[in-house]
Parts: structure tokens; C-alpha cells; sequence
């Protein structure tokens, strides 16, 4: 968008900047992925605001959204346990909550309201196989389906990405793939 610089009466790229600035609300901006995502659009100039509340809670979130009225939503939280994900093994129904169940009713919310939703899963759906040796350079891509199962943790990201990933009303997906293996 370019507005009219009313000194010159030319265009001028930057005369309605403020209509450019997106709003933000992020989900998960305390973890590493929100973190940095916050730190980069922030230094872009944009508007950002941390979720304070939990994806599972559908009346917060609700609420949440109605009083921000952000443009963007982003997803980039989870249940991922302490230490590690071995914690979701012991902890099903807070996983449940917050990985499959708090992500599709954030995502519904967001659609009946029509905001924007990306959505940043996780690499921890994938191993290397065949296809995909280890050292060999050949990723994976968001449409792949995932192939690793073997922790709960993974179990309700890959149902997640797959209903974003099939889902209409979904604007973005992104799966973030780390140089390391989630075993």
C-alpha cells in the first residue's frame, strides 16, 4: 500500500506505514521457537503480543482474541514435558489438552473470527528413513506425512498437523525440522 505524501502529492511508499503493521499474538513466547519468532517481528516493527493465557482454555482464548483483535495469530506452543518429551509419557491428558485438543480449538476460534493462523509444528514427527537417510541432504517437506510415532508427544503433533494440514480454513502451516533427531 502506498499512500499520498500530501507535501509533494507523490506516492510515498511509507505515508500509511501504521496500516501496514501487522498484530501479532503468539502463542507459546515463552519456548524457543515463540521466543525467537517475537524477538525477529519485533525488530521488523510490528506489533506483538504474548498469549497469557492457555490454548485449552477455550473461554480465555475467546476472550483473549475479542480484546486484542489481533491480525495474525501464531501458534507455537505445546506440551513438550520436563526434562524432556519422555514427560508426556506419563502425562497423557496434559498433552492431549494442550497439543491436539488446545491447538484445533485456538484454530476454530481464530477461524470464526477470521484471523490469520500459522501454525508451527514440530520435526519430531519425522525420522530419517529410505527415502530420507541420515547425511544423505533429502528433508522432509510440511506435506510429507509423518512417519515417527514412537513417543505420545509425537503422536498428538502429527494428529494436529495432519487436521491443519487437511483443513480448509487453515492459512499456514510450518513444521519446524531441528538439526537433531527426537527420540
Amino acid at each position: 500500500r502506498q499512500g499520498i505524501n500530501a507535501e509533494y502529492g507523490l506516492l510515498d511508499p511509507i505515508a500509511n506505514l501504521s496500516e501496514l503493521i501487522m498484530h501479532f499474538l503468539v502463542y507459546g513466547g515463552s519456548g524457543w521457537i515463540g521466543g525467537l519468532l517475537i524477538e525477529m517481528l519485533r525488530k521488523q516493527g510490528e506489533t506483538v503480543t504474548v498469549s497469557q493465557c492457555r490454548m485449552e482454555n477455550r473461554n480465555e482464548t475467546e476472550k483473549e482474541l475479542d480484546t486484542i483483535k489481533p491480525d495474525r495469530v501464531l501458534i507455537a506452543a505445546g506440551v513438550t514435558g520436563r526434562p524432556n518429551v519422555d514427560w508426556c509419557e506419563d502425562n497423557k491428558q496434559q498433552t492431549l489438552r494442550s497439543n491436539l485438543i488446545g491447538t484445533l480449538s485456538l484454530m476454530d476460534a481464530c477461524f470464526l473470527r477470521k484471523i490469520h493462523v500459522a501454525y508451527l509444528g514440530t520435526g519430531c514427527i519425522y525420522e530419517y528413513d529410505s527415502a530420507h537417510p541420515l547425511g544423505s541432504g533429502i528433508g522432509f517437506k510440511e506435506t510429507d506425512p509423518p512417519n515417527f510415532s514412537g513417543s505420545y508427544y509425537s503422536k498428538t503433533k502429527a494428529i494436529t498437523e495432519q487436521v491443519f494440514f487437511n483443513s480448509p480454513e487453515i492459512n499456514t502451516i510450518l513444521t519446524i525440522i531441528t538439526a537433531f533427531r527426537c527420540l
